[in-house]
């Protein structure tokens, strides 16, 4: 199975679009293809949706990077756009995450990618 990054760059080779009418045929693409998505193989991941429900789960992360399961892609630093770039994405202190994050519904899918510790 292919996973994101190689489906985006397949995907990116094959048409030429800009705009909404590019996200649209992407957000096509990825619904109807089998995606691993890059958090799959990370076992101490943790959705938004458990914080909420268990706030004390924060208190078990450091640094974390934000994915958004809508998009199938990370935050930026800052939270300024998205990357499928594991290596480009931002990474915030949880609470920091938590607080820029709480508002979003499930339909986001935000899921927290804790990162070992030492990691700045």
């Amino acid at each position: 199975m292919k996973n994101l990054e190689e489906l985006r760059d397949e995907y990116n080779s094959k048409f030429i679009l800009v705009g909404d009418e590019r996200q649209s045929i992407w957000e096509w693409f990825i619904s109807n293809f089998e995606v691993k998505r890059e958090w799959d193989d990370k076992p101490n991941s943790i959705t938004l949706e458990a914080i909420k429900e268990d706030i004390t789960l924060m208190n078990k992360i450091d640094r974390v990077l934000i994915y958004s399961g809508e998009w199938q892609a990370y935050w930026r630093p800052g939270g300024k756009g998205y990357t499928t770039s594991e290596g480009e994405a931002g990474i915030y202190n949880m609470v920091e995450a938590y607080n820029k994050t709480s508002h979003c519904d499930s339909s986001k899918k935000i899921t927290f990618i804790p990162l070992p510790e030492g990691t700045k």
